[in-house]
């Protein structure tokens, strides 16, 4: 599939949207007026979004820092730089303003991203060269920071003389809140599975936190105190289960969700650890969009309610950013991923996008999410 012929998919999707088309046709007809005068102080801008493959929860109150840097080599001075707050976990949609004066946009540029922790320490960062023409960027991956190791000279020590020993009585609350936090924390293992209603989701238990893989978000949550058992809960969703064998999911505005564990893993848990960074499942009938940050292979699709899977090596980005081409022996396939809430028509989750692809001479629509 050309270029030519995505831009005729692009126009093929956006023409099921007849009212926008009659109402740019009836503007073509008017009589044309003169172009108003470019704002010469406008500020120019890039817009786009970061993600990470780990499989780590970062906390609601991370940052993530964005730096336009000139990186022509005269002077590598900074242009712009941004500071995102209370970014939680991934994707990190970002925009960046900048004075375009005194820029010249065919010169080099970079984009410095870094996300940091609550305590100030970078935990993933990225530097990608950038076009200023393109003020729309592509996904961006963030690598993880190693940690610094420090080394630490001591002074040799005089030996200080020998105390007498003193038995101390034992700190029976300490011991009491140490077997509390063991019993919360056996019921469940530091990853597992559960079928919860439609719902098949993964928990993965941290310490005090944990990491809930929902098929339409991934959820942080912190350990809160229960009566019995383990109870997780953050941002309207509680995870609880006072055994192994059974546990309860709330959601936002709907009823308890009585959960079992699960001899399958989540297909979004599965498909992240496979590579994949983003996933979109349709309906009528079933399909799944995988697409991989690596080769063989880069798309994945699973058609006819898993009857038939097709696998792309070669898929070239849009130029405009927002979807892509897909070529294998036999088969060509155009995909628009649009950044807005869809709903899956089958169990009524609701995606933060919606994917249209036309794979040969066939139309399929899904939602999806970044991974």
């Amino acid at each position: 599939m050309s270029a030519g012929d995505l831009l005729w998919y692009n126009g093929a999707m956006n023409a099921r949207y007849f009212a926008f088309a009659a109402l740019a046709t009836l503007v073509a007809c008017q009589p044309a007026e003169d172009p108003p005068p470019e704002d010469e102080g406008a500020a120019g801008t890039l817009a786009g979004s970061a993600f990470y493959f780990e499989r780590i929860a970062m906390p609601e109150d991370a940052s993530l820092e964005v730096i336009l840097i000139d990186a022509s080599g005269r002077d590598d001075r900074i242009l712009a730089r941004r500071m995102i707050d209370d970014v939680g976990s991934p994707p990190y949609p970002f925009q960046i303003d900048y004075d375009p004066s005194g820029v010249d946009p065919n010169d080099a540029h970079e984009l410095w991203l870094t996300l940091y922790l609550p305590d100030g320490n970078p935990r993933f960062s990225a530097e990608t060269a950038v076009d200023l023409s393109q003020p729309e960027i592509r996904q961006i991956r963030l690598l993880a920071v190693e940690p610094e190791s420090e080394t630490v000279i001591e002074e040799e020590a005089e030996p200080a003389a020998a105390e007498p020993a003193i038995d101390e009585p034992a700190d029976e609350d300490a011991d009491e809140a140490q077997d509390i936090d063991t019993d919360r924390h056996a019921d469940l293992e530091a990853i597992s599975d559960w079928q919860c209603g439609d719902i098949r989701l993964e928990v993965a238990v941290d310490g005090s936190d944990a990491a809930l893989t929902l098929p339409w978000e991934d959820v942080v949550l912190r350990q809160q105190e229960a009566e019995a058992g383990i109870r997780l809960a953050g941002n309207g969703v509680s995870f609880s289960s006072q055994e192994a064998e059974s546990a309860s999911l709330d959601l936002p505005q709907e009823a308890a969700i009585n959960c079992q564990p699960s001899s399958l893993p989540s297909p979004w848990a599965m498909a992240r650890d496979a590579g994949a960074y983003f996933r979109a499942t349709g309906q009528e009938p079933g399909w799944v969009l995988e697409l991989y940050d690596r080769e063989d292979p880069v798309l994945r699709l699973e058609l006819d309610g898993g009857a038939h899977e097709l696998l792309f090596d070669t898929v070239i980005e849009d130029p405009d950013g927002d979807g892509y081409i897909a070529e294998s022996p036999g088969n060509q396939a155009g995909i628009i991923l649009i950044r807005e809430p869809c709903r899956d028509s089958m169990v009524g989750w609701e995606f933060p996008y919606r994917v249209e692809m036309l794979l040969n001479d066939r139309e399929l629509s899904a939602c999806g999410r970044y991974l």
